[in-house]
């Protein structure tokens, strides 16, 4: 079946309810877009122009067979895939009407939108279902490895440790810092420092800029002392010094545009989804910085885009470990 795959940057959320009334045209949409030049094996890796000469072929659906619609055959390695096959969506219960929805969704709302949210628009049966969906997006939309060249701003902020009363006593838990790099008209990167502390340590950020940002790069930060020792090998280091309100220098010195981002980081991890545990927070911020770096697409480019990166990506559930005789 053929399907005319509509222009990216005109796509809404009511297109998508009237493009993809049934199974096949989405299953045909998702097809363009991992397919563009035709079916390719996932197990074999064989392509279109194999393709061109009988090597891959779709199968006439045949429910008393088990053949459902969608299934090829790569005459190669003998086996049956479908456009699912080794991406996030392989083996999921979830029609592919719902799975672009909720790429379009979480592509278009810049503060996040939570997985109760998005059961209540989706109609999904359990709200265990919504938030596999959501993380099984957020698992393909992993930050880039390119270093960060130019002008590069670097700030960190501190999600957690709100106070506790523990018998009539209020304590506080340890904060999880997290480190923001940003490239003047370029990338966002986002590091999660995995210590609990109330203060980020100088061989840590010394070891994340060293990881993300080139030799060549001039930072821009505020004053604290644990930038000074790592700043020396690098193009250049300026400062400002926000204990005096000083937030911006002539020459367009300041640090506002990673505090920018914190303050949109924040405000999702608060005011949509209340509080996020450290061990997901990296999740989140990778859904927050894809949807940062392309802030200046539409949101149907968005989409497609967070769309191509699902193959290579399956996510499956961490097996139990067997334990050893005796325990």
């Amino acid at each position: 079946m053929t399907h005319e795959m509509p222009a990216a940057d005109s796509i809404t959320l009511l297109d998508l309810q009237a493009l993809f009334p049934d199974e096949d045209k989405a299953r045909a949409y998702l097809e363009q877009i991992r397919w563009p030049k035709g079916p390719e094996c996932p197990y074999c890796n064989k392509g279109y122009f194999e393709f061109k000469k009988g090597r891959i072929w779709s199968l006439t659906p045949n429910p008393d067979k088990g053949i459902r619609a969608g299934l090829k055959r790569c005459s190669a390695c003998k086996r049956n895939f479908c456009v699912t096959v080794g991406t996030i969506m392989e083996k999921s219960h979830l029609p592919l009407r719902v799975w672009i929805m909720g790429f379009y969704m979480m592509m278009s709302s810049k503060t996040g939108i939570s997985a109760l949210s998005l059961q209540r628009h989706l109609g999904l049966g359990s709200y265990r279902s919504a938030w596999f969906l959501c993380h099984r997006i957020r698992h393909c939309l992993k930050q880039g490895r390119t270093l960060l060249t130019g002008t590069v701003e670097v700030d960190e902020m501190y999600w957690g440790g709100r106070p506790r009363n523990i018998n009539g006593k209020v304590k506080y838990k340890p904060k999880t810092p997290v480190v923001g790099l940003i490239q003047r008209d370029g990338d966002l990167r986002v590091s999660i420092i995995k210590r609990k502390s109330k203060k980020v340590r100088s061989h840590e950020i010394r070891r994340v800029i060293k990881a993300t940002v080139d030799p060549s790069a001039v930072l821009y930060t505020d004053e604290a002392a644990m930038y000074k020792p790592i700043a020396r090998k690098y193009g250049g280091h300026e400062t400002v010094n926000h204990s005096i309100q000083q937030y911006a220098k002539p020459g367009g010195i300041t640090t506002n545009t990673i505090e920018g981002f914190f303050g949109l980081f924040r405000t999702g991890l608060v005011g949509v989804y209340h509080g996020v545990g450290r061990d997901y927070l990296k999740k989140y911020a990778d859904e927050y910085v894809f949807r940062y770096n392309r802030r200046k697409m539409t949101d149907g480019e968005r989409m497609v885009e967070a769309l191509k990166l699902a193959p290579g990506c399956r996510l499956t559930l961490e097996q139990p470990k067997r334990r050893a005789s005796g325990e």
